[in-house]
């Protein structure tokens, strides 16, 4: 019996551990680029010489009193998803607009290591909801490929 209930603990906790997780980060980009705290958020264009069919979105998040700037970038060819905005109300996301004045350089290199733990990041730009619709953006840590 006890045999039994010692797998059946271990495959909870490796379902546990397998499980995917979700991240989404919520800001209101910026056109300042002397801005201390936000975010600032680059559409570049699609060009089907570099194989890029759909819009690239590179984010970066700033933090002043950690004087840092943290880049994300979008999924490859990965067109952001259209939902409604009452999404956010079903989800916990991070308010960036909010937090990084508030945070240390200690807190918010642990904030940008949290975000990256999970499976999937998703960044929602309040500037770019229109109507009742607003777009995930699946981003990433930027990674050299050489």
């Amino acid at each position: 019996m006890k045999r039994i209930l010692f797998l059946l603990a271990f495959a909870i906790v490796e379902f546990a551990a397998n499980a995917q997780s979700t991240v989404y980060v919520v800001f209101a980009s910026t056109e300042n680029r002397s801005a201390v705290n936000g975010a600032w958020h680059s559409k570049i264009a699609p060009d089907s010489q570099l194989g890029r069919e759909i819009t690239a979105h590179v984010i970066s998040l700033i933090c002043e009193s950690s004087n840092s700037c943290f880049t994300f970038v979008s999924e490859d060819n990965a067109a952001p998803i259209k939902k409604p905005k009452d999404f956010l109300k079903t989800v916990a996301c991070i308010d960036w607009d909010v937090l990084a004045p508030t945070l240390s350089k200690s807190q918010a290199e642990v904030k940008y290591k949290e975000i990256l733990a999970h499976d999937t990041i998703y960044f929602i730009d309040r500037n770019d909801i229109e109507g009742d619709e607003m777009n995930l953006i699946r981003v990433h840590e930027p990674r050299s490929r050489f």
